[in-house]
């Protein structure tokens, strides 16, 4: 089945959800709340009372590619400037998208039978081991390296191969880049970097570390170098480092691909 096919058919899928609902809007019994706000979006998408085949056909071809994860703002700007005019026409959207996940179908297209030359993406280089380091005085070192290829696939995944679930544009969107953990002294030792791309300041990413043990670590220091981004914050008590802002500009060439650089952390015990 071909993309388009895949695409038509999960489109069918959703013009059929939304005619169930609309018929049953008539019937007698219990009847969710979300398929009210449902109904009522898709009346005030439509022209007219009675609807054509083609208008349902964009209505519902818009709810399939925002559940793909499609920035509909770029693929329907005339879509995207109504919903941003009425705060409350966007958000019986997003609601309408919950509805429609919630039903437990998975709208991502079949995967292709696939050849040998076709998954040479899953021949690149491995992810490496993480380096620890260990003196007798009870200082330590680990560096972390995180390949540009898996950087590649956690801010930019492929349509084809990751499903990536319809956020709300209203919240923060969260990338975990980094999550391991080490031995170090006999004790497990977590660590989570995570990148968070705000809503209000979509050309930045906060960077926060977050570093956990059974039992309490000493004072530490993490060191991140990524691209020319390169910043050294200290571990709170909660064993959290916030890190300054990056600008998507210092990773992003002038076509927004993702310049070819590893990102490397470094959590270590401070140098006395």
């Amino acid at each position: 089945m071909s993309r388009a096919d895949s695409e038509e058919a999960a489109s069918g899928w959703i013009r059929q959800k939304l005619a169930t609902l609309r018929s049953q809007a008539v019937e007698p019994g219990p009847w969710p709340v979300m398929a009210d706000q449902l109904l009522a979006l898709v009346a005030g998408q439509m022209p007219s009372p009675e609807t054509d085949e083609s208008d349902m056909e964009m209505f519902s071809l818009v709810l399939h590619d925002a559940l793909m994860g499609v920035d509909i703002s770029e693929r329907y700007p005339a879509f995207w400037g109504r919903m941003m005019a009425a705060p409350s026409l966007y958000q019986t959207f997003i609601e309408a998208l919950s509805l429609l996940e919630t039903d437990g179908r998975d709208l991502s297209p079949p995967l292709p039978p696939t050849t040998i030359n076709e998954l040479a993406f899953l021949q690149k280089r491995p992810a490496p081991q993480p380096e620890i380091g260990q003196s007798t005085t009870g200082s330590w070192r680990v560096t972390w390296q995180v390949l540009f290829d898996q950087l590649q696939q956690l801010l930019f995944p492929t349509p084809d191969l990751v499903y990536r679930r319809a956020a709300s544009l209203l919240e923060d969107e969260s990338i975990i880049l980094l999550h391991d953990e080490v031995t170090i002294a006999d004790q497990p030792v977590e660590a989570m970097l995570e990148a968070v791309r705000p809503v209000e300041q979509p050309e930045l990413l906060h960077l926060q570390l977050l570093v956990a043990a059974e039992t309490p670590l000493p004072p530490l220091q993490a060191s991140l170098h990524w691209g020319s981004y390169a910043h050294t914050a200290v571990l709170d008590a909660y064993g959290r480092a916030h890190f300054p802002p990056l600008r998507l500009d210092d990773i992003l060439d002038e076509a927004g691909q993702l310049r070819t650089a590893d990102l490397r952390l470094v959590l270590e015990t401070p140098q006395s």
